[in-house]
């Protein structure tokens, strides 16, 4: 009698462990690890959305988007610390 109150007390700890472990999942466009490279879909000629998709995932973190590449469909950025220069 004792070993299986003994097997359900431990399965419960368990189980306990698991359900209290934090669980973060990435939010929005970037991308996970160390780099801060991300892409943004583009939707028709308007790049404007993904631009400013690019500038709130970069906020949070008090960095600003630097565009790397246009891959037509989407704008591949990274998060830099200085702010690009904006050529009109």
């Amino acid at each position: 009698m004792k070993l299986p109150v003994a097997i359900l007390s431990v399965l419960a700890v368990l189980a306990g462990c698991n359900a209290t472990a934090p669980h973060h999942h990435p939010s929005g466009p970037m991308a996970s690890g160390r780099d801060r490279t991300f892409s943004v879909p583009v939707y028709g000629n308007d790049t404007s959305p993904a631009y400013a998709a690019a500038t709130r995932e970069c906020q949070p973190l008090a960095l600003f988007p630097k565009l790397l590449r246009n891959d037509g469909s989407r704008l591949i950025f990274e998060c830099v610390s200085e702010a690009p220069d904006r050529q009109p």
